[in-house]
C-alpha cells in the first residue's frame, strides 16, 4: 500500500514539512520564478547555514553573511591556498 502523505505538507508544521519535504521535477518548474526581492530573501535563508558552498563567480552575488564559505572547482586550489 502506498504512502498516502502529500509531499511538503505544512499543516504538521516545521517538521511536517522537513520529513515530507520533496522537489519537484523540472516539469513541474514553470514561469514566474521568484522575483527578485523574493530571490534575495530566499539567498539570505539560504545563507543562515554556517557553511556555504559557492563559486567565486557566484560568491559575488551572494549577500553579506558569516557563513564559512567553500569553493568549488577550479576555486578549490586557490582557496586552499589562502587558508
Amino acid at each position: 500500500m502506498a504512502d498516502k502523505t502529500p509531499l511538503n505538507d505544512t499543516s504538521a508544521g516545521t517538521l511536517g514539512l522537513l520529513l515530507t519535504r520533496r522537489s519537484g521535477s523540472a516539469k513541474a518548474m514553470a514561469a514566474p520564478g521568484p522575483n527578485g526581492d523574493e530571490l534575495r530573501r530566499i539567498l539570505v535563508a539560504g545563507m543562515r547555514a554556517p557553511i556555504v558552498v559557492t563559486s567565486s563567480r557566484l560568491r559575488e552575488k551572494l549577500p553579506d553573511s558569516p557563513a564559512r564559505l567553500v569553493l568549488l572547482g577550479a576555486d578549490q586550489k586557490r582557496s586552499a591556498e589562502n587558508k
